[in-house]
């Protein structure tokens, strides 16, 4: 991984950033993963924050 891939990618996993897809490319060839394995996480984790954010403003529909 070159150096600014491994830097986006320790932020990632301190979550200090959210994964992208150009990230998610280089962590699925190092590790022999599939993209998805890295950007699942982060697609659920930003539909919860939203969803939580919704529900503590009152504005979610019933």
């Amino acid at each position: 991984m070159a150096k600014n891939e491994t830097g986006h990618a320790r932020k990632s996993f301190f979550g200090k950033r959210s994964v992208t897809t150009e990230t998610a490319l280089p962590l699925a060839t190092y590790f022999g993963t599939s993209p998805g394995l890295w950007l699942n996480p982060q697609k659920n984790s930003t539909i919860f924050v939203r969803l939580n954010a919704k529900e503590s403003t009152g504005s979610r529909k019933k």
